[in-house]
């Protein structure tokens, strides 16, 4: 993971489900080098992406499962909400982005 101001965090993890448009659960294991746990990480998290289609739009949630309080007190306390938010405004963007493009191409394609 990479946030806005460039630090690189080495998570690892694993696809444990992948349901085409609709469901993807994966883990995500931290980074135990990382200096700021301290040698101690918190346990892996169980992630759940979910996609909703209602009509032309598609809702996506996320569901994250702690191994324990202590461990979701810390992720909080290190700022993994506001790191989510900013995950989501970027992929908005991108989604954004790519609307755009498609609609240019598709009136690139109709003028005569």
């Amino acid at each position: 993971m990479r946030t806005p101001s460039g630090k690189i965090y080495r998570n690892q993890g694993v696809f444990l489900e992948v349901v085409e448009n609709k469901r993807l659960v994966y883990s995500d294991i931290p980074d135990p080098e990382m200096p700021e746990w301290q040698g101690v990480p918190p346990a892996p998290r169980l992630h759940t992406v979910t996609f909703d289609w209602r009509g032309e739009e598609t809702y996506v949630s996320l569901e994250v499962q702690m191994a324990s309080e202590a461990d979701r007190n810390r992720m909080i306390a290190f700022g993994m909400p506001d790191g989510l938010k900013q995950g989501f405004d970027r992929l908005t963007a991108l989604l954004n982005d790519f609307r755009r493009q498609g609609r240019a191409a598709l009136n690139a394609s109709e003028s005569p």
